[in-house]
C-alpha cells in the first residue's frame, strides 16, 4: 500500500502535514475530510526508512485495545484514539488508516492481515473472534501471549549474555593481537634471519591474511554472495535452516519446547473462551515460526477435521512427548482439556528453562577451555623462536 506525505489545510485556515497509508489519492483525500483537514497535496514516499515495529509497541497496542473495547467503544474508534495517543510516525499512521478501513467496512482479519504493526496472533485470531462476536478477547489474548514472548526472549538473552560477552571480548583481543602485536615480533624476528617455527609461520600468515586488503575484498564479496542466495530462495533457505535448528542436538529439543509451550498456551487459553478444538488449533497454529513444527500443527488440524483424537494424531506425527500427550489423554477423559492444555504448556515451558540454564552451565566452562587454548598458542607460536633465539646471537 502506498505511503504518502500529505500537505492540507484545516477549517481553521492552518496548514498541516503529515503520512498516511492510503489505496490512492481520493482515499487519502477521504481519509483527511473525516479529519476535517482539505488535501492541497500528495506524494508517495518509500518506507524503506520505517523501522520494523517493537514487541513492546504490539503488547501496548493488544492491551489498550483490549481494554478499550471492554469498556464499550466501537472497533473504528478505538484505533482513532490510538492513533491520537501514538507517538511514532508510522505506528499513527498504520493506526489511522486501520480505523478509516474499518468505518469503511472492512473487517478486522482484512486490516490486520495487511501491516506489520498487528501480530499473527491477532490476525488469525481476528476472523475467528469476529464470528463468536468476541472481538475483545482476540486483542486481550494477543496480549497475554505477547508478553509471555517477550518473558521468554528475556530469559533466553539473560542466559546468552554473558557467553555472548565473553566469546566478543575474545575476537576483539584477538584480532588486536594480530593485527598490531604479531606484527612487531615479525620485524624482530626478521632482523636475525632465522627460521621461524611452523606454529610462528602460521601466526604471520594469518596476521598477513588479516591486513590484506584482498582478504576483506573476498570475504565481502562472499558475504554479498550469501545473502542474495538466501534472499532469492528465502522460503527454501528458511525450511532448511528450520530443518538444521531441530536436527542438532540440544538445541532441537529447546527450539520444539519454545514453540509447542506457545502452541499449547494459546489452544488451552482459546478453550476457556469458549471456541471449539479445531478453532483453537486454526487459530493457534499461526503462532509456529518454524516451518516443519507448522506441517506437524496443521496435521493435528487435518486428522481433527477426520474425527482422529487429538491424542492420537500427536503420537503419529510432531515429536511430541510423552508426558504432554499423557495429559491431553486426561483432559479428554475427564473433560478438562483446557486445564490439560495450560499444565502442557507449562511443562514445556520448564523443560525450555531447564534446557537453558543447562546450556549456560555447560556453555560457559566450555568456552573458556577454548578460549584459553587458541590464546595459549598464539603466546606459544609468538614466543617459540625466543627458545632459539640463543644460537642465532
Amino acid at each position: 500500500m502506498p505511503y504518502y506525505k500529505w500537505q492540507g489545510v484545516d477549517i481553521h485556515a492552518h496548514a498541516k502535514t503529515g503520512w498516511l497509508y492510503a489505496d490512492s489519492i481520493s482515499s487519502l483525500s477521504h481519509q483527511l475530510f473525516q479529519k476535517e483537514v482539505a488535501l492541497t497535496s500528495a506524494r508517495i514516499v518509500k518506507i524503506w526508512h520505517l523501522k520494523k515495529p517493537k514487541l513492546d509497541t504490539k503488547i501496548a497496542i493488544a492491551g489498550r485495545a483490549a481494554t478499550l473495547l471492554q469498556a464499550g467503544l466501537p472497533l473504528p474508534a478505538v484505533f482513532a484514539l490510538l492513533a491520537e495517543n501514538s507517538k511514532g510516525r508510522s505506528t499513527k499512521s498504520v493506526l489511522s488508516e486501520a480505523s478509516f478501513l474499518l468505518s469503511a467496512g472492512a473487517s478486522l482479519h482484512e486490516v490486520t492481515k495487511r501491516y506489520a504493526l498487528f501480530d499473527n496472533a491477532l490476525v488469525g485470531l481476528s476472523e475467528i473472534s469476529a464470528s463468536t462476536g468476541n472481538i475483545a478477547y482476540a486483542f486481550e489474548h494477543t496480549y497475554h501471549y505477547l508478553q509471555a514472548r517477550k518473558r521468554l526472549k528475556s530469559s533466553v538473552w539473560a542466559a546468552m549474555l554473558t557467553p555472548l560477552i565473553t566469546l566478543i571480548l575474545f575476537l576483539v583481543l584477538f584480532t588486536a593481537m594480530i593485527v598490531f602485536i604479531v606484527p612487531q615480533f615479525e620485524s624482530v624476528y626478521k632482523t636475525f634471519n632465522g627460521t621461524l617455527p611452523p606454529v610462528t609461520l602460521q601466526i604471520v600468515a594469518l596476521s598477513n591474511a588479516i591486513r590484506d586488503i584482498d582478504f576483506w575484498i573476498s570475504v565481502s564479496t562472499c558475504t554479498c554472495i550469501l545473502i542474495i542466495f538466501f534472499l532469492c530462495l528465502s522460503r527454501w533457505a528458511q525450511v532448511v535452516i528450520d530443518h538444521v535448528l531441530l536436527s542438532v542436538p540440544g538445541v532441537g529439543r529447546m527450539v520444539r519446547a519454545y514453540y509447542y509451550s506457545f502452541f499449547l498456551l494459546s489452544v488451552g487459553q482459546l478453550l476457556n473462551a469458549g471456541l471449539s478444538l479445531h478453532n483453537s488449533l486454526e487459530a493457534a497454529q499461526s503462532l509456529v515460526k518454524n516451518r516443519v513444527l507448522k506441517k506437524h500443527s496443521l496435521y493435528l488440524i487435518e486428522q481433527i477435521e477426520h474425527g482422529v483424537p487429538l491424542h492420537t494424531a500427536m503420537s503419529h506425527k510432531g515429536s511430541w512427548d510423552l508426558d504432554v500427550i499423557a495429559l491431553i489423554v486426561v483432559g479428554y477423559e475427564s473433560g478438562a482439556l483446557s486445564t490439560m492444555m495450560l499444565q502442557s504448556s507449562q511443562l514445556y515451558n520448564d523443560s525450555l528453562s531447564k534446557q537453558l540454564n543447562r546450556l549456560v552451565v555447560l556453555t560457559q566452562p566450555c568456552l573458556l577451555v577454548v578460549l584459553g587454548v587458541l590464546i595459549g598458542y598464539c603466546v606459544y607460536a609468538l614466543y617459540a623462536p625466543l627458545f632459539s633465539l640463543g644460537t642465532l646471537v
